[in-house]
């Protein structure tokens, strides 16, 4: 707190103090006698102990005192803590003030409090909560105390816990986070603490090296000190880019028309991709943090979780479950937040939606996402979480030893966490149309595979029916053509003679009136086109409106078809029913027509399918049924959920089933063969495991089991009084007292008898039979690898552990709570069990015979023995978790592998948004150059930028822009930094050269008659 001026406070902190006590403290001033406060203190103790109510015995016999009571440091301590306790139990804001404003107006925070914290030292973890809670509801209640009054403490409880360098829990570091952040704004001359604190770097970290997940730190509630809202209005001019000229996303909310919203754009892909990355990866940590901060809200004081989010109590993770994709964790929950309502809510705990445990005394969180939702098991209190890979060291040191809190947030990040890591992985030299995307350059080029410019493109796919009859002359009126569709001109006579150049003639709505013909583009060879050739068109010297065999499209219709065949990077705008879809048909079906044209050239290769992608799964199979209208066969849908019967057949999951086996060779088959085999081998040793951890809060291990751990004690303790090799079965049992008449379930021969070989270490936790005989893979399970991970999708069911597992876990232990149900012992012992004292290694060192221990002594000496063999328990689970994670990593390269060889011969391939976000991998080996984005402008910029590959030579862009924009999580972080912008709505608005579908085929007048489109029209046919 150097830097902070303080200067005149130190002398005035006295009268400053008797101002904030107010003219009414007199009456807090009554002294009593130290007999009478020693019997209140020692009545507050007890209470607290028993759980009882405290409030009013410190309101009327403690708080009246506090005033110049000389208290003994465990009295300051236990005063504390129960006025902690009553803030708890206040049922509003009033109530809660009236609890605190009586230390405003004694000497407490500024003697007795100051007295206590010199005293701090490392066993004081939970005093330190207790402190920090108390200084920080005194903050928010009375704000105008900080300043005379509550810093001094602050600092104090500050500078200690430096010297110190204690491990404190999580909630305990939010709330002296928050406290700094409140005293800190009281004196605005001070340094900003809390971001010093927690982002220290003076320059940010590249975003390659920033975890998706975010972590505990970030989480106590700074939000990324380098965010910089998205820029909508041209590009960046000089430096302004640069990270080190950043301030503050609350100082930038007042610059909005300076540096940041100036009419520029992004200077460089490197600030592109950085500004995305943030921007994304805060609308995903965001409302978890505010709800996060919204369970530590002081009672009495209005909190409010975003998105009607939940709170879970009694959170137990369990043990790792191993799925085809990675290891997920199996937890249990108090499912009693639900009601008794016959369904849950659908919004809650929803597949792919991010939740955070935490835990009064860890000192991490854990952010997760939920890896499957299934009614019955949510009902029963069970839940399927998915951890970061990285996490199961930190996960096994903490989760099995904590019952946690599980705050949910609204939004379902899963589609961000994919994106992310493409953002991540995207070369900044190498941005896919970062002449556009970037640069904001309005001088549209077209595809490279057109460059020549002399290439025609055969149009039959454009005629009504018999589209494909050669002999069709084109000039017959009734053939699929609607009378009075388009005017007859004299520019509209002839087939293909007259070409009329376009490239020089008329702006484009939104464009910059810049394209013009270039040096080099030379018009092909201009004549009466033979049989053969009279529908081929050079797109850029023939207008297809001045064709009369076209005359069944309406002249915007065939101006977008014309201008989305000639740009690489077009945008087609449509109010509903002007054909955004038929046009999206009709060019896939021209592309498709002319493939040897994008599918040859160096670079290109063959076999790349066009990419058609939608933001849902309704439009998807609209528009994928479309195209079996038109004799498309070559269709491949991946992921989603597909309800439209005819395109069941075309699924990737289908298309692999009925196809796959007879594409691999002998090799492949071979290593999927022993890979599995692996798999199947780690899989069956981390759930022997799991089931050990699972068991051991709930039972006591035997003799021959904690051996190792006795041993290590034998010098110091002489343990040959509990004998370890040919022992009476339950020995430990008769140690700790546990009634004769519970021994029944115990076998007693069977019990350790597999460990007769004494074997290395590892086999204490994993079977010596062959695994894959002892314990082979569920048949589904086993054929799940050969399966990509599509929406409906999820492998195994979370079901009980396999019989075997069970039973061979349970031999190691003497006894396991629940075999006697009901009975008064087991009570006793399950309190025994679930208690956290264990014995230190100085009063190991000062015990003589084990056998003379009192049973309290014993029961903390045995939980000692079964911490550290949980602790090697938990470094061999570690160690086949991360073998696991690597098959699972080499199964789906192999998968990735399998997917390429089916999507050899597809010639559309359909994805939904939230696929192109998870399927990533698949798409930059694929490395589509054409792709067609139906809604475009709904989809954040980061989902379109992340799907395309560097290859791409060529996108269009549909969408109704004026009427959607994308989801996003956080509406004010959406609204502060125009992340909601999606990047068709931001090219419109820089001049990117688009066009507009004018005419609506679908609905009435009152369709086109809506303010938002401009200048619509109705087709001619609305009016019959």
């Amino acid at each position: 707190m150097g830097s902070r001026k303080r200067g005149h406070q130190e002398t005035s902190r006295h009268s400053s103090s008797k101002s904030a006590r107010g003219s009414d403290g007199s009456g807090y001033r009554a002294r009593i006698s130290p007999e009478l406060l020693s019997h209140s203190l020692s009545v507050l103790e007890k209470r607290l102990h028993a759980h009882s109510p405290v409030m009013l015995l410190l309101q009327e016999e403690l708080l009246p005192a506090l005033d110049g009571a000389e208290l003994r440091r465990p009295d300051a301590g236990l005063l504390i803590r129960g006025l902690v306790v009553a803030g708890d139990e206040a049922r509003g804001e009033e109530e809660a003030l009236s609890l605190l404003r009586p230390l405003l107006t004694s000497d407490f925070l500024t003697g007795t409090l100051l007295r206590f914290l010199v005293g701090l030292g490392q066993g004081d973890r939970e005093a330190v909560g207790e402190v920090a809670a108390l200084l920080l509801r005194l903050t928010l209640a009375f704000p105008q105390a900080v300043e005379p009054l509550v810093h001094l403490p602050a600092d104090l409880l500050q500078t200690r816990l430096h010297r110190l360098g204690l491990e404190l829990p999580w909630p305990t570091r939010k709330h002296l986070h928050d406290l700094r952040r409140a005293v800190d704004q009281a004196f605005p001359q001070g340094r900003d603490w809390a971001r010093e604190l927690t982002f220290s770097e003076e320059r940010p970290k590249d975003i390659t090296v920033v975890p998706v997940f975010p972590t505990s730190e970030e989480l106590l509630g700074s939000p990324d000190p380098w965010l910089k809202p998205n820029v909508v209005d041209g590009a960046y001019h000089g430096n302004q880019a640069d990270h080190g000229n950043q301030t503050d996303l609350g100082n930038r909310a007042h610059q909005s028309n300076q540096a940041y919203h100036s009419n520029q754009a992004y200077h460089s892909n490197r600030a592109y991709l950085d500004t995305h990355f943030r921007l994304l990866r805060e609308d995903m940590v965001k409302p978890l943090r505010e709800n996060l901060a919204a369970c530590l809200t002081p009672a009495g004081r209005p909190h409010q979780l975003n998105g009607g989010a939940k709170v879970y109590r009694d959170v137990r993770v369990l043990y790792p479950d191993c799925q085809r994709d990675g290891v997920v964790y199996k937890v249990s929950f108090d499912a009693g937040v639900f009601g008794r309502g016959p369904r849950l809510p659908a919004k809650h705990l929803a597949k792919g939606s991010m939740v955070c445990l935490w835990a009064p005394r860890c000192p991490e969180v854990f952010p997760a996402l939920v890896a499957k939702q299934d009614e019955e098991q949510l009902a029963a209190g069970r839940l399927l979480l998915r951890f970061e890979a990285a996490a199961h060291p930190s996960l096994s040191r903490h989760l099995y030893t904590h019952s946690f809190f599980m705050v949910e947030s609204p939004s379902c990040p899963e589609a961000h966490r994919h994106v992310l890591r493409g953002l991540q992985e995207a070369d900044p030299g190498c941005l896919p149309f970062q002449r556009y995307v970037v640069m904001c350059n309005g001088r549209v080029r077209p595809p490279r595979y057109l460059q020549t410019r002399g290439t025609g493109l055969d149009m039959r796919p454009l005629l009504g029916t018999g589209a494909g009859n050669e002999t069709r002359d084109g000039l017959e009126e009734g053939a699929g053509w609607v009378p009075g569709t388009v005017r007859d001109s004299p520019e509209t006579t002839g087939l293909a003679e007259e070409f009329i150049s376009i490239t020089d003639r008329e702006e484009e709505e939104g464009g910059s009136g810049q394209e013009r013909a270039q040096p080099g583009w030379h018009p092909g060879p201009v004549g009466r086109p033979s049989a053969r050739t009279k529908y081929v068109v050079n797109i850029f010297k023939q207008d297809l409106r001045s064709l009369p065999w076209l005359k069944h499209f309406d002249k915007s219709q065939l101006k977008a078809i014309q201008k989305a065949l000639s740009r690489e990077f077009a945008l087609i705008q449509g109010s509903p029913g002007t054909g955004k879809t038929f046009v999206g048909l009709k060019l896939v079906e021209l592309l498709l027509h002319n493939g040897e044209l994008w599918q040859e050239g160096e670079g290109c290769g063959q076999g790349s399918p066009i990419l058609v992608v939608c933001n849902t799964n309704n439009t998807l199979d609209l528009f994928l049924e479309g195209l079996l209208e038109t004799d498309c066969s070559k269709i491949v849908r991946i992921g989603g959920f597909c309800q439209n019967k005819r395109l069941h057949n075309f699924t990737l999951e289908n298309i692999r089933s009925a196809r796959l086996k007879g594409m691999l060779t002998p090799v492949q088959r071979r290593r999927f063969k022993e890979i599995k085999e692996k798999i199947e081998k780690v899989k069956a040793d981390i759930l022997y495991c799991s089931k050990i951890l699972e068991l051991l809060p709930l039972g006591i291990l035997d003799e021959k089991e904690l051996a190792p751990e006795m041993q290590a004690d034998m010098s110091t303790l002489g343990l040959s009084s509990i004998p370890l090799r040919e022992s009476v079965s339950g020995i430990i049992l008769e140690w700790l007292e546990i009634p004769q008449h519970l021994w029944a379930g115990t076998d007693a021969e069977s019990v350790g008898a597999d460990q007769e070989q004494a074997g290395a270490e590892h086999s204490r936790y994993f079977p010596y039979v062959a695994v894959a005989a002892a314990f082979p893979l569920p048949q589904q399970m086993a054929a799940s690898f050969t399966l990509l991970d599509g929406d409906d999708e999820d492998g195994c069911e979370p079901g009980e552990m396999p019989d075997s597992a069970q039973q061979w876990a349970r031999e190691k232990f003497a006894y396991v709570l629940g075999e006697n149900a009901g009975d008064k012992a087991e009570s006793t012992i399950q309190r025994c069990l679930s208690e956290h004292s264990v014995m230190s290694v100085e009063e190991v060192q000062k015990v003589g015979r084990i056998w003379d221990l009192p049973m309290d002594h014993r029961w903390r000496l045995y939980r000692k023995w079964r911490a550290a063999y949980q602790e090697k328990l938990n470094e061999a689970m570690n160690e086949k978790l991360e073998q696991y994670e690597s098959l699972t990593q080499l199964m789906s390269a192999l998968d990735l592998e399998e997917t390429l060889m089916l999507l050899g011969e597809a010639a559309v391939v359909g994805m939904t948004t939230p696929a192109t976000a998870r399927y990533r991998t698949l798409l930059q080996r694929v490395r589509p150059r054409v792709v067609i984005l139906e809604e475009a402008a709904e989809i954040l910029e980061a989902q379109v930028m992340t799907m395309l590959s560097p290859d791409c030579q060529h996108l269009i862009m549909i969408s109704d822009q004026p009427q959607l924009g994308p989801k996003v999580a956080d509406l004010e972080l959406a609204a502060e930094t125009r992340l909601n912008v999606s990047l068709f709505e931001r090219m419109v608005r820089n001049r990117i050269p688009f066009v507009q579908l004018r005419q609506q085929h679908r609905k009435g007048p009152a369709v086109s008659q809506r303010k938002f489109y401009p200048t619509p029209e109705d087709h001619r046919s609305m009016s019959h």
